[in-house]
């Protein structure tokens, strides 16, 4: 196991929901299996339980933003009316990194004006949830929640290739886990050249430790889109792990020359600063 890794675990929760899998999979592996936690539909009366869950604490001024903005949010009558105020408490939810807050309400609202958009807009928010959750628990839940509705959302639109990725990742937390990596080769056996898929796959398949095959789909979607700093920052952590110091050391060194991104930027130079 490699020090860096350990190094990126501290710095996981400020990376884009795609990065979530290469840290989490240095702590899952030490980990045993957590059985699935069922939870029940939400309401207002939730909102406390979701608040005890955050170490992150708000002051005075977004306390009171908040306090304010729930209150307008569950006395909106109307979608529109209901949705400005959804959005302001997501923004700042996310400012506090209250994911699973975000979810909540956009599952009360998707609840409340039920349609196909809204309950995207909520599997997409439970997703967020998951990536960002650094708990087993609470992870699995959230992977079952966005898995209800993806499922659903897939029932009726099986084209939309995202989401199956999406869905796929999910259920790298259940007791499948082959699951989630054969729905990510069906997208791929559908549309080869899913940029999407192939980032995934790879993600996966650093998971589960199987880096060969990890930098051959960072490969095949560098082919394809070379400028996929994402990709190529994976690729130089597979080849890493499979004792390929130098082709690594310059995989990292283009990302650092050319991605923007300061959470990427700084696993980057934690990488570069081992390899010395």
């Amino acid at each position: 196991m490699l020090k860096s890794q350990y190094i990126l675990v501290g710095i996981a929760i400020a990376l884009v929901v795609t990065l979530f899998y290469l840290p989490k999979s240095v702590v899952n592996t030490k980990k045993s299996e957590v059985k699935e936690q069922k939870k029940a539909s939400p309401s207002a009366a939730d909102d406390h339980s979701v608040e005890d869950m955050h170490e992150t604490k708000a002051d005075s001024k977004q306390s009171a933003k908040l306090a304010q903005w729930k209150k307008s949010f569950l006395a909106s009558s109307t979608s529109k009316e209901q949705g400005v105020w959804l959005d302001s408490l997501s923004n700042l939810f996310k400012v506090l990194n209250r994911y699973d807050s975000v979810a909540h309400y956009t599952e009360v609202f998707a609840q409340k004006f039920a349609s196909a958009e809204n309950n995207l807009r909520a599997g997409n928010a439970y997703y967020e949830a998951y990536g960002f959750a650094m708990e087993d628990g609470k992870r699995m839940d959230f992977a079952k929640k966005t898995q209800n509705y993806f499922e659903e959302i897939l029932a009726k639109n099986p084209l939309q290739y995202e989401i199956q990725v999406k869905l796929g990742m999910t259920y790298m937390s259940s007791e499948n886990p082959m699951k989630g990596i054969q729905t990510i080769k069906d997208v791929l056996q559908k549309e080869p050249k899913n940029t999407f898929a192939l980032l995934h796959l790879g993600l996966l398949s650093m998971k589960i430790g199987k880096y060969d095959k990890a930098s051959e789909h960072f490969d095949n979607l560098l082919t394809i889109n070379p400028t996929d700093w994402q990709a190529q920052f994976y690729r130089a952590v597979s080849l890493l792990e499979l004792g390929k110091k130098e082709e690594a050391k310059k995989g990292f060194e283009l990302v650092k020359a050319n991605e923007k991104d300061p959470n990427m930027l700084l696993a980057v130079q934690k990488y570069l600063e081992e390899l010395k």
